[in-house]
Order: structure tokens, then C-alpha cells, then sequence
């Protein structure tokens, strides 16, 4: 049973139901049933339930709120028992006097019971009982008055009765509370009252002290104990007594065991090491600082001392201070001597320490060294090329054959094939590849051909960088290449396009040098009807010269000759395409028109009547009495042009004629100067080609008379030598003095031209001399071999022998660095000479007899290496050490005694005195100096 208050009035109400004031609900959600069914489930929850009862707005809260959010409708206990849809009942026949019906509700006879659910508000339907639902369950709400005997709530008080309740008095019971169930806490009021800890217990409380006090009599107060006052609180060295307690303490430099009664001695140097820079040094109360060597004391810190502020330290170059000592140090090519202190020169070249080329010389200097190329090498020495030149040596006299020839001079011999030169041309040049011929041991021919078709340019042969071995430096050269040219013209025509008056006529192919392998067909003859008759080819005496004697048909035209490039065909040496030299030919009177084919112009003939020929003899032009043609051109009376002759429409430009004239005017005298400059004129004696005063003949032969040795041919604003045997040059002034004098196979003839024309000399072979070149050079006639080298003498060169000298290169005139090979063989410095080499060793060794080796010296055998204390012998030097109590001086050299005393009074408590290699403590007057010798 449970005790409720509903406003404020004890219910008391089954566990798990909803109280209201008269009556108790709980509602059945786990199973349905019949109004009969469920009825017998709310009755066997106990006596006096059933189905419930709700007669006031307040149970049907109380019901409301025993269904909860429970959804299903629930069987109620309201019956209509006369079955008359107008009134129903409860359960119990409690006449109804609430009501709470949903709308329209009751409104079915056959529906004789009611329910009530969520759905329809909690508002009440009525349904048929036979419906299975769920139930809702009511009791009364039965109020029993308690009373001090079977319900007394007090705990420990005294329980009184009234007529609606039971009260507890608790006075003087130590607790409070309805029941006099709780204990009160007098300690948390003032503390109880006690001085120091108040516990509180059932009912009760008491007062007690800390440690270190006593409970006064009036058991509240607590009363100090001074525990120092017995046997010192059994402390060591101090007691210091406190309220309610008290504490040893000890001396200065100990401190409190773990007991908190002993003293032990501070190991001040166990923390941070006693706040010392360096070392610790412990004694019992108190501890000192000590600074390693190089430093200095200051309080607990120890500071650097700069040796080098004093003499350089001693250095000899550069002293560097650090913390705790210093160092020597040398200036670059410089070492450090054995002593630390002073500086040696570096030998770089004997111990293979510089950067020189591998053909250059090293040459030891004060603090560094130089390099210097060999001879035959160009550089700075730290690189070393061979020097290499490159230059056109042309072949003697140009001959025109299309070879262009470099000499490349080399300072040293050097590994080089033509694979490592290149060639590069002018646009729309070809050569073959270049070709390498040795010429002596350092100089090469390298030859280059120029190919079809043939181009006049340059031709620039290069030698790359490093393209040799050893390298060499870049070098090139540049030759100019003038493409040899045939010329083709005729002595009466000329070499423009020329009317042709003649149809027998000799045109010449002038090549500039003798050729060979030109035949008649290589003549290219183009015409679109003119015909060649007949042709022969003769060969002047040079080869260059070769003529062509023609006779033309009948029929007028244009015809043309040239010779194509050569290059590819027989003709050595190939020639260039020549110009093209075209003839307007007028034509001639067939044979069938005129008899009589003796080569004379045979243009005009007599015709009968019927359009046949009266007689069969022809005729020329009629010309004046100087044998020019008259112009208009004209044939003699009686007498008309062939019909295969095309007679041209102005006068044919003769030999020598004039071809800048102005105007109408044509002659072979032309002015010069003046006014009538451009004016071409007739001559004035035609016999003996007298021109006009201020006139000049336009005839170069006749003005000039140019050929020396030869006859002249007038071209238009040129001419052209038809040379004699042995006789060349433009002027035919030049005479051939190679093709009457030689020289021998080993040198070419050169002949001599201008002021030395008439003599020839013999350019010579490399490796020989002589007038004719014939004799060959002892190279080693010149001693070229240095330093004791044996000369051999070769063909065009020489070759040294250097073994055994010291020395190598072309002419044994370097010298051999045998430092350079495993440092000569030697222990320590190997020192290059000229030839030769020596071995030397450092400070604190001496040269073994092997001249190689460098055994270790002794010092300290000697007068004990001058160490006043211990000298001890290192390999190549030696080291001075000092007893105990002396230490080493780096100005004197010397060991000078340590003043422990000068340091926190060497550790001692009163006084320390200073002793020669050691010191003392003592006491004063009343005091004895402890175990430790320090306190």
C-alpha cells in the first residue's frame, strides 16, 4: 500500500494505479477479451476491483491518465441493463450521475456496454459486449488512520497522535528529520566548537588535536608540543620548534636525510655541477670550481683565455683562438711545421698538388706555383692545347685543276686523320672528301677537290678543338676558288650574238690551262635550221686552245655553241659551262641556185624571166670601195637575193665595231670625251683604220696591240691572245720557262713571271733542298735533340731518343716530373729537377740511405727533446708533458707552477698555501684540520 496525498488528503491506492480522491484506476493493455472476460481479469487483481467505475470529471482525469498513450479502446464498467438505449449503469448498479459520452452517443440498443479510448478523445461509446477489448480496472480509494503503536515513523525520537497524522519529537536525541532519522552533524557548526579536528558521530561528536598537540580539559582546545625540548628533537644539527610540530635543519653546504633528523653532506658538485663552467671539486660542507687549461676563474664561470692576443701565440701566420686553446694555421701553400707553429712552403709541384696541364711545366713558387704550356702548346697552363696553324698552300703555277691545298702545322705530333677536318663551301659548291697527306712528323697536306657542276667561292677547311690527340686548339683557313672557264668566240665575229655574212668560218674554245680528253662532240651546237654542212677540230700546241672550222647550208637562222660543265667526263681538268657564242646566219644561194662553193659570199644571183636562174655564178652584197657593204643592203644590178637568204634589217656589226653608239650612228670609232660622246663614227682611212680626231678605235687589238707573243683576237670591249709555244699569260707575255727546264721529282717548278719572267725555281718537297730540290735535308744536322737526346734522321723529319735524359718531347726539351708518378718513390716531399728528382723529409725525420725512406727522429733522446718535465717522442715530433702540480706555459715553453691557491683558496676552509708543484691547507688557533685535509 502506498500513502498519496491528492490535495493535500492520504489516498492509498494499489501499487501501479492512478489515484483520485475516491477511487484507484489501472488499465489492462496485454490482453483482449469480452466485457465478461475482461471483467473476471480486473477481479483477480485483488478484492474490490472490477471494471472501472467513473463518477466525477476527476476519476475520469484519473482515468485518463492511467491509460496513458495507450491507443486500443478499453472495456469500462457501464452497462445499460434494460436494454433501452436511454440509460446506463454501473457495474456495481452505482446509479450515474457523470457522464462523458461521445457525440450521439449511446445510440445503439444491441450495443448494450461502453468503452473508452484514445481515438475518440477518451470520450465513451457504447459497443457491443461481445466485442474482445482491452480493460480498464478501478478500485475504491480506502484510507486507514495510523497510530503510534503499529505505525510509529520514529527512529530514535518520541511519536505523537493526532487525529489526521503521527508527528516525531527529537529533542536531545542528537537527530532530526519527520522520523528522527537523521543524525545531526554537530561538527559542521563552528567546527563542534573543537580547536583542531571535530568527528562527528551517531547522536554524538568529539574533539581531538593535530599531531604535535595535546586535547585541553575541556576536551575542545588543543595545547602545542615543544618537542625540542627533549634531546634536541633528536636532530643532528638545528631543532626549530613550530606550533603543533618542529624541523631539524642543518649547516651550510648539508642537507636533511631522508630521516629528516641526520645531515648529510651536499655533493654541491652532483647538481648542474655546482653552477661551475668546467669542474666540480666536492669537500664535505662546501665545493670549489676548477677551469680546464686556457680558462681563468671568474666566481663559478670560466672564461676563455685568448692566447692569440699575446705574440700571435707564438704563430708564425694565423692564430685562431678557441674556447679552451688555440691553433696555428698557415697561409694558402703553406704547412704546418711538427712544432705547431711555424709555416713550411708547400712544394706543390714535387707532391703532385697542382693543377697544371698534363703538357704544361709546374714551377714551385714561394706560398703557390705556376704552370707554363710545353713548347709545341698554347694556354694558361692549367690547359694546354697544341698549337695548330691552318694556310692554303697552293699547287705551283694554279693549275686550274680544281684541287685546293692546306698545309696544317702542328706544335707537337699529334694522332690526326682527315676524318677530323671539316669543309664547308659557298652556296651551290660540292667537294669530294678532303684527303691527308703527312708531309713531317708535325705538318700535313690536306687536300680538298671541288666537284660539279663546277662553282666559283670559297672553300674554308676547319680543325675543331680537342679533334686531335693530344688536343689541339681550332684553326681554319679560307680559300678563294675561281671555277675555270672556256671561252668560245670567233677572230672575225667576235664572241656576241653577230650577223654571220660568211657561211665557212673558224670559232675558237679558249680553256683556261691544257686540257685533256675534249673532243668535237663535247661542242654543243643548237640550231632550228641552219645546217652544219661540215665541221673539223684542231688542237693549238698548249691543249688549251681548240678550233672549229665550219661550212653552213643554205638556209638563214640563229646558231648557237657552248660547252656544258665538264665536270663528270673525260676532260682533265674539268672546266666550268662556257658562255654561249650565237651567229645570226643570213643564209647563203643553194648549189641548185649557183655554182661555184668557194667558201666568198654567195648571196645574190641572176634569175631568167620564168622565176629559173640565167646563169649559175652568185654574187656579194655590193659593198664600197673600202669593201664595206653599202647600206641599204643591195645586190649588184641585175642580180637578186636568194631566196634561202635573209637579209638583216641594219648594218652586221663588223670587227672592231663600236657597241655603244648613240642615235642612228655605227662605226669603229668612238668619241671619248666631249659632246658627242656616244657618237660613232666611219674611219677616216679605211686602209689604215685612221679614226676621226677626238675619236678612239674600238678595236682593242689595234688600239692596244696587246699581244706579245701571240695574235690578237678583237672581242666586244675585249680581246684575247692567241699565244705562241712556251708563251702564256692574257698578253702572251709570260714565257713558260718550266716546259724547257724541270726539276726533280721531289720539288715543283714555279715559273718566274713579271720582273722574273725568263727564270723558273723549284719549290721543293718537304724534307729536301737544293736548285733543283734533289737533295734531301739531314734534319739532324741542326742538333734539334736536347738534354743529351740521339737525333735519327728520317725522311722530311727527325726523331729524338730521350732515354735515360730526364726528359721528354720532340726534342727532349721537357722535363720529366718524376714527382708526379707516385711522388717519385718517395716517403714524404719528392722535389722535381731539370732531369732529374730528390727526396726530402719533413721536420722530425731524417732521409733514409735508400735516398726514399724517412725514418722517424728521436728528439727525446737528445738532451730530452729540451723538456724540463717529460718528453715523450711522437712520429715526426715529439711532446713535453709536466709533472702534477705544474703546468705547461705556451710562452716560455716551459712548466711553471700551479698556484692552487690562486682558485677558491685551493678548497681549504681557512688557510691554503701555495707550494712549489703542490699546496697545503691549515687551521687557525683552535681549529684542527679534518680527515679530508681541506675542512
Amino acid at each position: 500500500m502506498m500513502l498519496a496525498l491528492v490535495d493535500g488528503v492520504q489516498a492509498g491506492c494499489p501499487d501501479g494505479f492512478t489515484a483520485s480522491t475516491n477511487n484507484c484506476y489501472v488499465a489492462l493493455t496485454t490482453e483482449i477479451g469480452d466485457l465478461s472476460l475482461s471483467r473476471t481479469r480486473c477481479q483477480a487483481l485483488g478484492a474490490g476491483i472490477d471494471l472501472a467505475i467513473i463518477p466525477s470529471a476527476e476519476d475520469q482525469t484519473a482515468a485518463v491518465t492511467a491509460i496513458g498513450d495507450f491507443a486500443y479502446p478499453l472495456w469500462i464498467g457501464l452497462i445499460d441493463s434494460t436494454a433501452d438505449n436511454g440509460y446506463h449503469d454501473w457495474i456495481d448498479s452505482t446509479p450515474r450521475t457523470y457522464g462523458n459520452w461521445w457525440s450521439g452517443q449511446p445510440d445503439n440498443t444491441l450495443h448494450r456496454c461502453a468503452a473508452i479510448q484514445a481515438a475518440s478523445a477518451f470520450k465513451w461509446t457504447d459497443e457491443p459486449c461481445s466485442y474482445a477489448l482491452f480493460a480498464l480496472c478501478s478500485t475504491a480509494n480506502v484510507l486507514e488512520l495510523p497510530n503510534c503503536v503499529d505505525d510509529n515513523p520514529c527512529q530514535n525520537g518520541v511519536c505523537s497522535e493526532s487525529a489526521d497524522a503521527l508527528t516525531c519529537n527529537c529533542s536531545g536525541t542528537g537527530y532530526e528529520g519527520d522520523d528522527c532519522g537523521t543524525d545531526i552533524n554537530e561538527c559542521s557548526s563552528n567546527n563542534g566548537g573543537c580547536d583542531h579536528t571535530c568527528s562527528n558521530s551517531n547522536g554524538s561528536y568529539t574533539c581531538s588535536c593535530n599531531s604535535g598537540f595535546s586535547l585541553n580539559a575541556d576536551g575542545h582546545a588543543c595545547d602545542d608540543i615543544d618537542e625540542c625540548a627533549t634531546n634536541n628533537g633528536g636532530c643532528a644539527h638545528s631543532c626549530n620548534n613550530s606550533a603543533a610540530s618542529y624541523a631539524c635543519s642543518c649547516n651550510s653546504g648539508y642537507s636533511l636525510n631522508a630521516d629528516n633528523h641526520s645531515c648529510d653532506d651536499i655533493n654541491e658538485c652532483a647538481t648542474r655541477n655546482g653552477g661551475c663552467g668546467h669542474k666540480c671539486k666536492n669537500y664535505k660542507g662546501s665545493y670549489t670550481c676548477v677551469c680546464d687549461s686556457g680558462y681563468s676563474l671568474n666566481n663559478h664561470t670560466c672564461a676563455d683565455i685568448d692566447e692569440c692576443a699575446t705574440s700571435n701565440g707564438g704563430c708564425d701566420h694565423t692564430c685562431r683562438n678557441y674556447k679552451g686553446g688555440y691553433t696555428c694555421s698557415c697561409n694558402s701553400g703553406f704547412r704546418l711545421n711538427a712544432d705547431g707553429y711555424m709555416c713550411d712552403n708547400i712544394d706543390e709541384c714535387s707532391e703532385s698538388l697542382d693543377n697544371c696541364d698534363a703538357n704544361a711545366a709546374c714551377g714551385d713558387t714561394t706560398g703557390s706555383f705556376t704552370c707554363a704550356c710545353n713548347p709545341g702548346f698554347v694556354g694558361d697552363g692549367v690547359t694546354c692545347l697544341v698549337a695548330t696553324t691552318i694556310m692554303e698552300d697552293a699547287y705551283p703555277m694554279a693549275p686550274k685543276d680544281n684541287r685546293i691545298r692546306f698545309k696544317v702545322d702542328f706544335g707537337v705530333v699529334v694522332s690526326v686523320t682527315a676524318a677530323s677536318f671539316s669543309v664547308a663551301t659557298s652556296a651551290g659548291m660540292s667537294t669530294n672528301n678532303s684527303v691527308l697527306t703527312p708531309i713531317s712528323s708535325r705538318s700535313v697536306h690536306v687536300e680538298v677537290v671541288v666537284t660539279g657542276p663546277l662553282v666559283s667561292g670559297t672553300v674554308t677547311l676547319s680543325l675543331a678543338q680537342g679533334a686531335t690527340a693530344p688536343r689541339n686548339t681550332a684553326a681554319s683557313a679560307v680559300a678563294t676558288y675561281a671555277a675555270p672557264t672556256p671561252l668560245i668566240f670567233s677572230p672575225v665575229l667576235g664572241n656576241a650574238a653577230t650577223p654571220g655574212m660568211d657561211y665557212e668560218f673558224t670559232i675558237h674554245v679558249q680553256f683556261e690551262t691544257p686540257v685533256v680528253g675534249f673532243t668535237a662532240g663535247m661542242l654543243h651546237i643548237d640550231s632550228a635550221s641552219v645546217v652544219v654542212d661540215w665541221m673539223n677540230m684542231t688542237v693549238g700546241p698548249n691543249a688549251d686552245h681548240h678550233s672549229f672550222h665550219f661550212r653552213l647550208g643554205a638556209p638563214a637562222g640563229t646558231i648557237s655553241f657552248s660547252v656544258n660543265d665538264t665536270y663528270g667526263t673525260a676532260v682533265t681538268p674539268a672546266h666550268a659551262a662556257s658562255n654561249t657564242f650565237t651567229i645570226d646566219y643570213i643564209g647563203r644561194c643553194a648549189n641548185t641556185e649557183c655554182s661555184g662553193d668557194d667558201g666568198s659570199p654567195r648571196v645574190c644571183g641572176h634569175f631568167s624571166g620564168d622565176g629559173g636562174y640565167s646563169d649559175s655564178t652568185c654574187y656579194d652584197f655590193l659593198r664600197t670601195a673600202s669593201g664595206d657593204i653599202m647600206y641599204p643592203i643591195v645586190c649588184p644590178p641585175g642580180t637578186s637575193v636568194c631566196q634561202e637568204v635573209d637579209v638583216p634589217a641594219e648594218l652586221p656589226l663588223a670587227e672592231g665595231w663600236c657597241t655603244s653608239c648613240a642615235g642612228e650612228s655605227s662605226g669603229p670609232c668612238q668619241h671619248v670625251s666631249g659632246g658627242g660622246e656616244g657618237t660613232c663614227y666611219a674611219f677616216l682611212d679605211a686602209a689604215t683604220k685612221m679614226c676621226p680626231p677626238g675619236t678612239i678605235t674600238c678595236n682593242e687589238c689595234d688600239r692596244l696591240a696587246p699581244c706579245d707573243h701571240g695574235s690578237c683576237v678583237d672581242l666586244v670591249n675585249d680581246y684575247t691572245c692567241m699565244c705562241e709555244p712556251s708563251w702564256m699569260g692574257k698578253d702572251c707575255d709570260n714565257h713558260d720557262d718550266c716546259a724547257v727546264h724541270s726539276c726533280a721529282s721531289t720539288g715543283a717548278c714555279v715559273d718566274g713571271t713579271g720582273d722574273n719572267d725568263g727564270s723558273y725555281t723549284c719549290k721543293c718537297d718537304p724534307g729536301y733542298e737544293g736548285e733543283f730540290c734533289a737533295t734531301e735535308i739531314n734534319e739532324c744536322d741542326a742538333a734539334p735533340c736536347q738534354n743529351g737526346g740521339v737525333c735519327t734522321d728520317l725522311l722530311a723529319d727527325y726523331s729524338c731518343d730521350c732515354s735515360g735524359t730526364g726528359f721528354t718531347g720532340t726534342d727532349c726539351d721537357v722535363d720529366i716530373n718524376e714527382c708526379a708518378t707516385n711522388n717519385g718513390g718517395c716517403d714524404q716531399t719528392c722535389t722535381n729537377t731539370d732531369g732529374s728528382y730528390s727526396c726530402s723529409c719533413d721536420a722530425g725525420y731524417t732521409l733514409n740511405a735508400d735516398s726514399h725512406a724517412c725514418d722517424d727522429i728521436d728528439e727525446c733522446a737528445t738532451n730530452n727533446g729540451g723538456c724540463e718535465g717529460t718528453c715523450t717522442n711522437n712520429e715526426g715530433s715529439y711532446r713535453c708533458s709536466c709533472s702534477s702540480g705544474f703546468e705547461w706555459s705556451t710562452n716560455s715553453h716551459t712548466c711553471e707552477d700551479t698556484d692552487e691557491c690562486a682558485t677558491n683558496n685551493g678548497g681549504c676552509d681557512q688557510t691554503c698555501t701555495n707550494n712549489e708543484g703542490s699546496y697545503s691547507c691549515s687551521c687557525g688557533a683552535g681549529f684542527t684540520i679534518n680527515g679530508d685535509s681541506h675542512a
